[in-house]
């Protein structure tokens, strides 16, 4: 392991990356941080590398590691990253595209169930006091609620996860 290359990630990776970077030292700061103890971690770390989820990678946080070659945004939205700044200072600013794809597809199937019985609605409701008895809540919703064996369930643009080993 070379010392002098450190990698700054937020949370804990997936094993998969840690396999890829195994030739350097991660350093991870956790889900929450302030800007201010970025600035501070990557100056004192002088990272080659800062894997973004959440963080503003601003020119300041550029600017403090004279080694900063690459900045990694995971998942989608490039906007917190200052891109001006990187392709001035010779940083690469590169998104980690379909690298959260799986997870968002289990989110959209996970709540599919939820979205289409109402169930929030439902939820609060019975939090509110109200019971599940037809005749006291039954106006607030269509005279037609979705019924599993009348429906169908189509699944496009979801080309690149269909197509995994």
């Amino acid at each position: 392991m070379k010392q002098e290359n450190t990698v700054i990630t937020e949370e804990e990776a997936h094993p998969n990356a840690v396999a890829l970077l195994k030739d350097y030292r991660l350093i991870y700061t956790g889900a929450k941080f302030t800007q201010d103890e970025l600035v501070a971690l990557v100056e004192r770390e002088q990272p080659v590398a800062v894997l973004s989820r959440h963080g503003t990678i601003d020119e300041q946080v550029q600017t403090v590691s004279k080694k900063l070659g690459v900045i990694g945004r995971h998942g989608v939205g490039m906007d917190s990253i200052n891109k001006v700044a990187a392709k001035r200072l010779g940083i690469r600013a590169i998104a980690a595209t379909g690298s959260n794809s799986e997870a968002v597809a289990e989110l959209a199937l996970g709540l599919i169930l939820p979205c289409a019985r109402r169930m929030t609605r439902l939820d609060k409701r019975m939090h509110g006091g109200h019971g599940t008895n037809r005749p006291t809540w039954a106006s607030n919703f269509p005279a037609r609620r979705l019924e599993w064996s009348d429906a169908a369930l189509s699944a496009a643009g979801w080309s690149q996860l269909m197509m995994k080993p």
